[in-house]
């Protein structure tokens, strides 16, 4: 039986442009990870910190420290992909917490509180050498007067 615009009823609705799926690679939705969009994976967070903490030559730095291709690198800072788990587990392995607590648009305490204790760390081990150094010089001020 023919409706309206030709087309048999028990026929799709082919010529409706709303019943068209999603059109992106590979005909697939985009995953969505746990209910809540909040928790989901921040491309643009993951970018921003990796500029921030490599501000030239971002792909060749990312490479020499995780020895993932900068090419790949390069494809995530223009935003062309994003990091397989393979690469993304190489991420946290060589940076820690502080790039995972970026990556997330709202991390949980534990992420903060763990990128919080690694920033205390490196602070810690940046006040032992610069008071090693400092004990340095004043040794070579005490060498110095016993030679006067």
């Amino acid at each position: 039986m023919a409706g309206s615009d030709g087309l048999f009823e028990e026929e799709p609705r082919a010529m409706d442009k709303s019943t068209r799926g999603w059109r992106g690679s590979a005909r697939k939705r985009p995953q969505v990870y746990g209910q809540s969009p909040a928790l989901l994976f921040d491309v643009a967070g993951l970018v921003d910190w990796l500029r921030i903490q490599f501000p030239r030559s971002t792909p060749h730095h990312v490479e020499a420290r995780t020895g993932i291709a900068a090419a790949s690198v390069e494809n995530w800072l223009h935003r062309r992909s994003q990091p397989s788990v393979e690469h993304f587990t190489l991420l946290i392995a060589a940076f820690g917490p502080a790039l995972l607590q970026a990556c997330l648009r709202q991390p949980p305490v534990w992420v903060e509180q763990a990128a919080k204790q690694e920033r205390k760390r490196e602070i810690d081990e940046q006040i032992a050498k610069l008071m090693e150094e400092r004990d340095g010089y004043s040794a070579g001020l005490v060498l110095g007067e016993a030679q006067a």
